[in-house]
């Protein structure tokens, strides 16, 4: 029954996404067909992903679907999905994987029937040479680490707490190996704390906030691994009235910057989904065309602090994205 449900999901995504109007005169049955299978569709980074995805995909002719588990955690359901996706035999599969380590072996057997195949969004080290289009998640994390230094300069030691999405996607992974490396080497920095959420949630990182409040008096700032887990975590430090607390998340999602904005969030760290999206069409369309694409292909991370919110604001939203 899950697999049928699954099949029926995809078939009503294929009605949904092949109503996008398109530049020329090819017909449906002769476009190039690419499923895109995200984590989730829960938070505005995933909406930007989808709307960079669906604007290439109209700028190319490209047939699109687009797939998602109802959250981050239900690594199962999405692993149906990439099996139904490549039952379907389409042109080009891209794949933002819930459990990066179960993804591999259906991304192999994807690649062996001849679909051209990418990561998008989750880095995956295995196997070598599929292409991968978003952050470099290692340096987000090193980043918000030296924001922290160079933020708190009265600080000569900090005590930091960590808050991290689900430990089976690199992503959460590398950006805390990171900002734990760089602690660890410039600065006199305490990590005191890693806590994990499976779902990488609002609600979850609200709970996780709390316990480490209660737990550590003293604490000095928080770094979360993306912008749901920092608005979480922003609700729980205003409901504890911790003013002084430094909070600095990763993402470009548009409640989060009203917060650094209003002072509330100490900086976020870019990530652009829009271009993570475009990007990863464009990637599938060269390799659909015979052309070498680079192993990895990554957004620019920028940081956003108070001074400088207004101006990222009006740079980033100037293609007509809706704030």
């Amino acid at each position: 029954m899950k697999k049928r449900l699954v099949c029926i999901c995809l078939m009503l995504c294929v009605f949904l996404t092949g109503c996008m109007p398109q530049q020329n005169n090819t017909t449906a049955e002769n476009r190039r067909r690419v499923v895109v299978i995200l984590k989730a569709m829960d938070s505005i980074h995933w909406m930007e992903v989808a709307d960079g995805l669906r604007q290439a995909a109209n700028d190319k002719n490209i047939s699109l679907t687009i797939l998602y588990p109802k959250q981050e955690s239900d690594a199962d359901t999405q692993l149906d999905m990439i099996q139904d996706a490549i039952d379907s035999a389409p042109d080009a599969l891209a794949v933002a994987p819930c459990d990066a380590v179960a993804a591999q072996e259906y991304m192999v057997h994807a690649r062996e029937q001849g679909i051209k195949t990418v990561y998008l969004d989750e880095e995956v080290n295995a196997p070598i040479g599929m292409p991968y289009i978003g952050s470099d998640n290692t340096l987000v994390g090193e980043i918000a680490a030296e924001t922290l230094r160079t933020q708190m300069p009265t600080k000569s030691e900090a005590k930091i707490a960590v808050i991290a999405g689900n430990k089976e996607q690199t992503t959460h992974n590398r950006r805390v190996e990171g900002f734990e490396k760089y602690i660890s080497n410039h600065t006199d920095f305490e990590v005191v704390d890693v806590c994990r959420v499976d779902n990488s949630s609002s609600a979850g990182a609200q709970r996780e906030m709390k316990r480490v409040m209660e737990t550590y008096s003293d604490l000095d700032a928080v770094f979360c691994t993306n912008a749901m887990m920092t608005i979480g975590a922003l609700q729980q430090k205003k409901r504890n009235h911790w003013d002084n607390l430094r909070l600095v998340g990763v993402d470009t999602q548009s409640d989060a910057l009203t917060a650094v904005q209003d002072g509330d969030i100490l900086a976020m760290i870019s990530q652009n989904g829009y271009d993570i999206g475009y990007r990863t069409i464009e990637t599938l369309v060269d390799a659909m065309n015979g052309e070498t694409v680079a192993e990895h292909t990554y957004v620019e991370n920028r940081v956003i602090i108070q001074t400088n919110v207004k101006s990222f604001l009006s740079e980033y939203y100037k293609e007509g994205r809706e704030t």
